[in-house]
């Protein structure tokens, strides 16, 4: 994970099927960084 200090066993679970399941589960919102990136990448370009 880029940049955010994780254990490797953290960063193993929250990769996992079974995190995306349990966050499903739970009603968490699963979203994909890349769309986020984008977003933050336009916006610094407009600072």
């Amino acid at each position: 994970m880029d940049g955010v200090p994780v254990e490797p066993a953290d960063a193993e679970f929250l990769m996992s099927p079974e995190a995306r399941d349990a966050a499903t589960r739970e009603g968490v919102p699963v979203i994909d960084h890349r769309a986020l990136r984008r977003v933050w990448t336009r916006s610094a370009g407009q600072r």
